[in-house]
């Protein structure tokens, strides 16, 4: 799967919280988060309420809820909550990707990978014109390549990289090291 093999490249040193939106049905999401943590160098978990952001964490959005984040004394924490607004994809990735663009604006790092659909556009529009970068998976190495498409098509995407190359560049991006396989 895409997402495992860009997670369990990247080091657990890395300098940025990551959180993801996987489209799945209630249930599978804590699973999910449990295989990927076994195969990882960084702390992998399912979101919590609560929960705090930070360096070497990644967060998975917990399905049937939407991922908000809101800036407290203690930090960038989690909070999730039910969809009011009648989303197609609950958790949805514009919404949590526009949560992003709110609280971390021009140091936002959007990621775009293998997916039907347009879900993100919104959220990642938002991340682009607060000046943060957006990175999208190439065409080649995409299982479906719709949610990058559209990104890439609205001219939101800064660097088009291939599925093998995503950690790399992302430890590029934020001058971290990858670790050796």
């Amino acid at each position: 799967m895409a997402l495992g093999r860009v997670l369990a490249r990247m080091p657990a040193t890395f300098p940025l919280p990551i959180v993801v939106v996987q489209h799945m049905p209630s249930g599978f999401t804590r699973p999910f988060a449990e295989r990927l943590n076994a195969q990882s160098r960084l702390e992998i978990a399912e979101a919590r309420s609560g929960m705090q952001l930070r360096p070497g964490l990644a967060i998975i959005a917990s399905a049937g809820r939407q991922l908000r984040l809101f800036r407290s004394r203690a930090g960038v924490e989690v909070s999730l909550e039910d969809d009011t607004a009648g989303s197609v994809h609950v958790p949805s990735f514009d919404v949590m990707a526009s949560e992003v663009a709110g609280v971390y604006g021009g140091a936002s790092v959007g990621v775009v990978m293998t997916g039907m659909g347009q879900d993100g556009l919104v959220g990642l529009r938002l991340i682009h014109d607060r000046g943060g970068f957006v990175v999208g998976q190439d065409a080649a190495s995409c299982v479906v390549y719709g949610m990058p498409r559209a990104a890439a098509d609205a001219g939101l995407v800064d660097a088009v990289v291939p599925l093998e190359e995503i950690s790399g560049y992302l430890c590029e991006l934020t001058r971290s090291v990858l670790p050796n396989e």
